[in-house]
């Protein structure tokens, strides 16, 4: 590689031809291709890395965001297992926010569930317990272990 200098004083890269250059000789030639210089590599690597983290930082904070300001506060967790595994997220008046399947056979108990959002705790558990029985999971004397998590003080107690 040979680094020339232009009329105006900047250097230029190009390809050594096969002869001897002598310093101050002026030659014809045609400049090897350029990127981008140096600094303003850096400088696009150090932007293009700023930005896609700017956009995953966001993206992060939205997705744990939203799900909370659009579902309402969850003020309790109650699991329902027999074979299948089942959480139920609940608000202040224990209507049921969301149904999670904690297994498959939980999924499938669920996916048998119709009109369950915005319920009554106790509907919505009597309707488990009756999918439950109907795909045969609770034949015998199996045991439903129910646990529950509060999040927050809850007044209204129920009995199941």
């Amino acid at each position: 590689m040979c680094n020339p200098i232009d009329p105006e004083g900047e250097f230029l890269k190009t390809k050594r031809q096969e002869r001897e250059y002598e310093v101050g000789e002026e030659i014809t030639f045609s400049p090897a291709k350029q990127k981008f210089t140096l600094a303003f590599s850096n400088i696009h690597s150090s932007f293009k890395k700023t930005a896609v983290l700017s956009i995953a930082s966001t993206f992060l904070i939205l997705f744990s965001i939203l799900p909370s300001y659009f579902s309402g506060p969850v003020s309790a967790y109650m699991t329902i297992d027999v074979n299948q595994s089942i959480e139920l997220e609940l608000d202040d008046d224990l209507e049921v926010l969301k149904l999670t399947g904690l297994n498959e056979d939980g999924k499938l108990v669920i996916g048998q569930l119709k009109d369950w959002k915005g319920k009554d705790i106790k509907a919505v558990t009597n309707r488990i317990v009756e999918t439950t029985k109907q795909l045969g999971y609770l034949k015998g004397n199996k045991q439903i272990v129910v646990s529950t998590t509060l999040m927050e003080k809850i007044e209204n107690w129920i009995r199941i």
